[in-house]
């Protein structure tokens, strides 16, 4: 069974209206754990039964050294579903100064740091967690980078202006928005009214040897998948996340 060790709340940070950040730091005077951008911790939950474990990407800089950031987005149930327990535990019930039991971060959907490939980082609502912590590692080396994001519109669109900090000559980003408000039409928030598809890729990337990482729910990303491979991109260079199909 994973180590948890105890990590304080210093800070909880509303992105946008159903998504939240929590800023973790240990309390046992340890360093972090090293994580490879794209990993995601386990997190220890009192449920009513028992403890739950629920897992979460972790979306800050992979260099940050003094604490965690995990980005969740508040799943309520839907057409009878009930609420997503630990998300909505984690938006409802904790604040600054609460503890948390946490394991070392896990996971394969990871970025591949050695190749020095263009890189598409393709993301649909929250799925966009685990691309920024790729985004800013791959802001500290000479990669061409796309970040291709897509949501509903503005008022959910999370850590938005801290993709776009690390733009550069290199490193782009570009947003689809499904449903646009006036005011995301007003201050250009998008650049794409509809959905991240053929069309928008070849507006928006230009032809190279990609390795292209998505993440986002399952229809998003088998979408995706498929869409890239239509334009010539080698499966073997299209890593997927699971972190659609695991329970929040």
């Amino acid at each position: 069974m994973a180590a948890f060790r105890k990590f304080e709340v210093v800070d909880k940070v509303v992105e946008s209206d159903i998504i939240t950040s929590f800023y973790l730091i240990p309390r046992d005077g340890q360093v972090l754990w090293d994580v490879m951008p794209g990993q995601y911790l386990t997190l220890r939950l009192p449920g009513p039964d028992g403890p739950v474990l629920k897992t979460y990407s972790v979306s800050s800089a992979p260099s940050e050294a003094c604490h965690y950031r995990i980005t969740v987005k508040r799943e309520a149930g839907m057409n009878g579903a009930p609420d997503g327990f630990g998300s909505c535990w984690l938006h409802d019930r904790v604040e600054v100064g609460d503890r948390l039991d946490i394991a070392a971060p896990r996971g394969s959907f990871v970025l591949d740091e050695t190749s020095e490939r263009p890189v598409l980082l393709l993301s649909g609502g929250v799925g966009l967690t685990p691309m920024v912590s790729m985004l800013h590692r791959l802001a500290e080396t000479e990669r061409e980078v796309y970040f291709l994001h897509a949501c509903e519109n503005g008022r959910v669109h999370a850590l938005r202006d801290e993709v776009l900090g690390c733009v550069n000559d290199r490193v782009q980003a570009r947003f689809a928005y499904r449903n646009p408000s006036d005011k995301d039409r007003r201050e250009k928030h998008h650049d794409v009214e509809g959905v991240i598809d053929k069309t928008f890729l070849r507006q928006h990337v230009p032809i190279g040897d990609y390795e292209a990482y998505i993440c986002g729910p399952t229809g998003f990303m088998a979408a995706v998948y498929q869409t890239l491979q239509e334009l010539g991109v080698a499966e073997n260079r299209i890593p997927m996340s699971s972190l659609a199909r695991r329970p929040r």
